[in-house]
């Protein structure tokens, strides 16, 4: 099935035409997708996208993509008068989503468009609960958490015996922590405060904040702070950089000068690091 954010959910006709030539099985949310299908690609298998209430969500997804219930009704009616079949029912309760108890009722109405679709004469047999499972240990919500919600759910709902394939799409739950990005310092700038509050020698590196330049930026790797608003964890590895030096508190910035430098390429963030003239003398 394919599934891209709503690329599928709006298809040109060129692309049911070709892209999908062979592709049977594709989601839809509206009666202009279903006239486009009958038109192009009678024999489609169909998954109905229902919107979530997915407003304890990071990246909400249902403004955009999804039925409601009281639309799934006439979309079925009307698939069933284009000919159309319609397999099953999915969903996504939006990227980083912070109340698991969305699955429970996003799973509650899936039940409930697989009730209206049997009363039409459809025969259901594939539940997609979609993702936002979170891939990291540093959330709020974890993923055991969420699973502590969806099975009962699901066993409540869709009981093994019910004859429904259940899948899910956990892309950041399995890629998420699988990767450390490494990335090089390729300037340095020292920033002095305008005021001094002490002429003393020791005060000295109080008045002042090293910014630091990598080779990355949002454009790139980090696309995630403007997308999913992703929180960087900076790793240092210190003693593999053998740096015997003092402590400040520095400045990091992502920014990427294969690009046009703009505020949005510029992300800053205060930090705790050693000095790193000994690094910037190897680069």
């Amino acid at each position: 099935m394919i599934n891209l954010q709503g690329l599928d959910l709006s298809k040109l006709i060129i692309n049911i035409k070709y892209i999908y030539n062979g592709v049977q099985m594709m989601t839809f949310d509206s009666e202009v997708e279903l006239m486009k299908v009958a038109r192009c690609h009678d024999n489609a298998k169909l998954v109905l996208r229902i919107a979530t209430d997915d407003s304890k969500a990071v990246c909400r997804l249902s403004v955009k993509f999804g039925a409601t219930l009281k639309c799934s009704r006439l979309l079925l009616e009307r698939a069933k008068e284009l000919g159309l079949d319609v397999i099953g029912v999915s969903f996504h309760v939006g990227s980083g989503c912070t109340d698991p108890e969305t699955y429970s009722q996003a799973i509650s109405d899936a039940r409930y468009v697989f009730d209206m679709g049997a009363e039409l004469g459809y025969n259901m047999t594939l539940l997609d609960i979609g993702g936002g499972f979170p891939g990291s240990e540093n959330t709020k919500l974890k993923f055991e958490e969420i699973a502590a919600v969806i099975n009962p759910a699901l066993d409540k709902y869709f009981p093994v015996d019910c004859g429904v394939r259940i899948i899910a799409e956990p892309g950041r739950y399995y890629i998420a922590s699988a990767y450390t990005l490494a990335v090089s310092i390729i300037a340095k700038k020292v920033i002095m405060k305008e005021q001094s509050s002490s002429d003393e020698e020791e005060d000295w590196a109080n008045d002042r904040t090293l910014m630091y330049y990598v080779n990355d930026g949002v454009y790139g790797s980090f696309n995630c702070i403007l997308y999913d608003h992703a929180h960087v964890l900076f790793l240092h590895d210190v003693d593999f950089m053998q740096i015997e030096c003092q402590t400040y508190w520095l400045t990091y910035t992502l920014n990427q000068f294969q690009l046009p430098l703009d505020e949005i390429a510029v992300q800053t963030e205060f930090i705790m690091l050693q000095h790193l003239d000994q690094v910037l003398n190897n680069i």
